[in-house]
């Protein structure tokens, strides 16, 4: 983990998932393995993002909060409620080494702004619709706003996703660490609806599916081909 990311203010690990409420009435739900900090005063009201996923509420009564995740702002709307979802990784190659991240913007409800990098026309976003900042994501489209973010409710759901995305996200909740052998395996998408308290057997569920072998190294290294 990057420095930024071990001393963080509030950060969670491996199969926690925490609510924290800061000055304003800002609330903020932290998925696991994340980690953030929060600058509110006078001059900012931003919540940096170093890894992981969070869902930011805000009230009416307040001024506007940025989410920052690398070079890119999240901006709410001035004395309007807004509840969006972001959710970071680090960018592929050299750029991720050295701290480059790629992030997933959800606005869930009110209207958000997002700045990918200074001096980069701004996207605006509307409940129901998300937008993914960094080379290789997706640009601005609808959202299921039940199905983003289940997390919250102990649920993960895919639909149509890359099984690389679905590993990310057990990996979070499972003690130790899954590997995709394969880039062709790594493709396969997988579909359906999981207990974020049994990881185990949601593999289970998706290796039968996707008729994928696995071989074990203890009880904490698994690999799926």
């Amino acid at each position: 983990m990057r420095w930024p990311t071990l001393r963080a203010a509030y950060r969670t690990g491996t199969g926690q998932i925490r609510t924290v409420t800061l000055p304003g009435g800002i609330r903020i739900e932290l998925d696991a393995e994340t980690a953030l900090d929060a600058v509110l005063d006078d001059v900012r009201q931003d919540i940096v993002l170093h890894a992981g996923s969070v869902a930011v509420t805000v009230q009416a009564n307040r001024t506007a909060l940025a989410v920052v995740v690398g070079e890119a702002r999240l901006v709410t709307e001035p004395s309007e409620p807004a509840e969006v979802v972001v959710r970071c990784r680090p960018r592929g190659g050299l750029s991720g080494w050295v701290g480059g991240q790629d992030a997933d913007v959800a606005c869930l409800s009110g209207r958000v702004t997002v700045v990918p990098a200074p001096g980069v026309p701004a996207t605006r976003l509307v409940a129901g619709q998300e937008v993914g900042i960094g080379p290789d994501t997706r640009g601005l489209h609808a959202i299921d706003v039940a199905a983003t973010a289940a997390w919250r409710r102990g649920l993960l759901v895919f639909r149509g996703t890359p099984l690389a995305q679905v590993v990310d996200d057990l990996n979070r909740y499972r003690p130790g660490r899954i590997v995709v052998a394969s880039s062709a395996a790594a493709a396969r998408r997988v579909t359906g609806v999981f207990h974020l308290a049994r990881p185990e057997e949601a593999l289970g569920s998706i290796r039968t599916a996707l008729a994928l072998s696995e071989v074990r190294f203890g009880d904490r290294l698994v690999v799926l081909r």
